[in-house]
């Protein structure tokens, strides 16, 4: 479950421990996220981190702009 806050902050919570790619852009299509020939286009500028098992962790993302390939 994501909470977002006023500042452009989200909260995460329940996420299982795993190796992750973040992602965050300014717009895109609605589910164009699920795509995977969508996201191949960004995979370069994904954040990794690793989650463990009852941490806490803040990761900084750069957003990926409107008008970005």
């Amino acid at each position: 479950m994501a909470l977002g806050q006023q500042d452009g902050s989200f909260e995460f919570k329940g996420v299982a421990p795993h190796d992750y790619k973040l992602l965050s852009w300014e717009d895109t299509q609605q589910g164009a996220y699920q795509d995977t020939q969508f996201l191949k286009q960004f995979e370069s500028r994904a954040e990794e981190t690793s989650l463990q098992e009852n941490t806490h962790k803040v990761v900084s993302l750069k957003v990926i702009l409107a008008d970005s390939k």
